[in-house]
């Protein structure tokens, strides 16, 4: 079972870019980049 969040979509309602996502969660813009384009393997 695959687990789907559209982050665009809720970085869009946020107003908040990849880069201060990043930063708030505490992962980095390029591991963030990979879970926005949904090529993550594993979490």
């Amino acid at each position: 079972m695959a687990i789907i969040v559209n982050l665009d979509v809720e970085m869009a309602k946020n107003k908040i870019s990849l880069n201060e996502l990043s930063e708030r969660v505490g992962i980095t813009p390029a591991n963030l980049s990979i879970l926005k384009t949904g090529k993550a393997k594993a979490i």
